[in-house]
């Protein structure tokens, strides 16, 4: 129930970001609320966030993306000044991140942040993939675009 409140309050707190008009709704794109809503789920439970941690975490983390979007705004083209920039916006955020979270639970977010962002990387490929295979009758994709 409690992590159910977070998720409410965090989902609001955010609302704002993926409102028209925003420059801040893009994350890699035009942003998805359902994938944002599945990040903030995973890494609540993923960094197991009780509500004043929660708090606490979610503005010093979307701050941190919303800077490391304005660095891929800025370095295109130049990927080891764009890996580069990126590891310094992380390394700038990572004693705040430390204050919320403690030391292992911030590697820990690291760590998943990474692994959550892969695979939507994986599943947007994948579906990259099927639709220019079309539908497989095998399957019973038949009425699928």
């Amino acid at each position: 129930m409690k992590t159910i409140f977070t998720m409410l309050a965090i989902c609001s707190m955010f609302s704002a970001v993926a409102q028209p008009g925003n420059p801040d709704k893009k994350m890699g794109g035009e942003h998805n609320p359902k994938a944002k809503a599945m990040y903030i789920a995973y890494m609540t439970e993923q960094l197991n966030l009780d509500e004043q941690t929660a708090e606490a975490f979610w503005p010093i983390q979307h701050q941190m993306h919303k800077d490391i979007r304005e660095i891929h705004d800025q370095q295109k083209g130049n990927a080891l000044a764009l890996e580069e920039a990126i590891l310094n916006v992380k390394k700038k955020y990572k004693d705040r991140l430390v204050k919320v979270l403690g030391e292992e639970r911030t590697n820990l977010y690291f760590i998943k942040d990474h692994e959550f962002r892969q695979r939507m990387v994986d599943r947007l490929q994948k579906r990259r993939m099927q639709k220019k295979r079309g539908p497989d009758p095998m399957r019973g994709d038949m009425n699928r675009p």
